[in-house]
């Protein structure tokens, strides 16, 4: 009886698991590594049913895989006083392994950055945690010759994009001493408000205009704008985009862009120009502009290569995704410094405003010392006053009250808003005003958690 109990169960793990589980996805799509718009249909993309509704799907695919198990074993197994028990266990059995399984399989990375960009952020950070675990393990940590580094890194990466095309992009999740008021695992609906404001946004643009003028500001590292561009390419698969990224800790990746190539438009299907002609000139400005004079010319190239190496390796992961997930959109991205190198730049190449601004994180102490909240009020008011139509949308938060808003600059005063100066100088008494959009919080954040 034990022998024949055995059979059974593997039969009806075999058997009934095959079936509920295929048919609960709406969307054959789903099921790859990250899913794409299918080559031969331009619509908008629509999640699987698991992604969308994680616990409902979870709980169907198990109530069905037990109830038709036990439905199984009753019809096989012979009547008897105990096999009402046996069937039941069965059934139970099977459906909790199901509901099991489906809690650690992740669904496809398109649909995590629509319907809960936290699970596939979490997962980056783990897999990044592991890249950083085996090079240090390597010894990569310890190699002088920068070429060899280099070679080696691609080959972890190639390694490790094969777990998560997104390992390397990230964004803030704690600052001092606890969480960040803004993170997703600890208020996720703060987060897709501002998503949700800025996709309408960028929607709105493209639908009258057919093409879109995209800035984020203080992008650091990118997960963001990944999850952004991800819910508006969602809606609009042949949307053609230029995207703006702004944030000082491009500093060495802008300036080779500059020198490489006299534009910075991102080209992620183009190595690294590491010739000497640009080696030589970055070092020349790295040792005048960046505080480098006492080191050797030679030693600031090799410190050039490794960074240009690391920002460009992360910006093409964002590059890279979004086309292989929206193969019929154009999206063209360009890296800046700072927001007044950006507004130079499409002033020197007769390039049109922003039609949106976006930023968030720009309230911690770094940003505070980089006078971050001054720059993107210069940003706003300089933009507004070329584009008048320009959107901007910041996520901003308020640490001691514990809350988050949506807030929004302009050139004209309303009751709501308050008179806030775009540039303390005196060469620059340009005024905008600003009005904030309170966010209400959610707090049965573990609903969120459970996929």
């Amino acid at each position: 009886m034990f022998g024949k109990f055995k059979k059974l169960l593997g039969l009806s793990i075999a058997v009934i698991l095959m079936v509920p589980i295929s048919a609960m996805e709406s969307n054959n799509n789903s099921k790859k590594e990250i899913g794409k718009i299918k080559s031969s249909e331009v619509r908008p993309y629509k999640p699987a049913l698991s992604a969308r509704y994680p616990l409902t799907a979870r709980w169907l695919k198990a109530t069905t895989a037990g109830l038709g198990s036990y439905a199984a074993a009753k019809r096989f197994i012979n009547s008897s006083n105990d096999n009402n028990l046996n069937s039941l266990f069965i059934g139970a059995a099977v459906g909790m392994g199901v509901y099991l399984y489906d809690s650690f399989k992740n669904p496809a990375l398109i649909d995590s950055l629509i319907c809960n960009p936290n699970v596939a952020l979490v997962q980056a950070n783990s897999i990044r945690k592991q890249f950083k675990s085996e090079a240090k393990k390597s010894g990569l940590d310890k190699v002088e010759n920068t070429e060899r580094l280099i070679g080696e890194s691609d080959k972890l990466l190639i390694k490790y994009e094969q777990k998560s095309p997104i390992f390397l992009l990230g964004e803030c999740v704690k600052e001092g001493w606890g969480p960040c008021l803004l993170s997703r695992s600890y208020q996720p609906k703060y987060r897709e408000v501002f998503e949700e404001k800025v996709s309408s946004a960028l929607l709105g643009k493209l639908n009258s205009n057919g093409s879109a003028n995209y800035v984020s500001f203080a992008s650091g590292g990118n997960f963001q704008d990944l999850v952004l561009l991800t819910k508006t390419l969602a809606l609009k698969p042949d949307a053609q985009l230029d995207v703006h990224l702004i944030d000082f800790q491009y500093t060495p990746f802008v300036k080779y862009l500059d020198v490489a190539q006299n534009n910075r438009k991102l080209d992620s299907d183009k190595s690294f120009d590491f010739s000497e002609k640009v080696l030589s000139e970055m070092a020349e400005f790295a040792r005048k502009e960046w505080g480098l004079g006492e080191k050797e010319p030679e030693e600031i190239k090799e410190m050039l290569k490794g960074d240009i190496h690391g920002i460009g390796s992360a910006k093409n992961q964002l590059a890279v995704t979004l086309k292989k997930m929206f193969p019929h959109a154009v999206v063209n991205f360009h890296l800046h410094d700072t927001a007044e190198s950006y507004l130079n730049y499409i002033k020197d190449k007769n390039l049109s405003h922003a039609d949106v601004i976006s930023t968030c994180d720009i309230q911690d102490e770094m940003s505070l010392l980089k006078r971050s909240l001054l720059h993107y009020k210069k940003l706003c008011a300089e933009t507004l006053q070329k584009k008048q139509d320009s959107k901007n949308i910041f996520l901003t938060k308020d640490p001691y009250k514990g809350e988050a808003g949506i807030a929004t600059l302009s050139l004209n005063e309303n009751q709501k808003s308050e008179k806030w100066e775009a540039d303390e100088s005196e060469t620059d008494k340009t005024v905008v005003y600003l009005n904030i959009e309170p966010i209400k919080a959610e707090w049965f954040t573990f609903l969120r958690k459970s996929n």
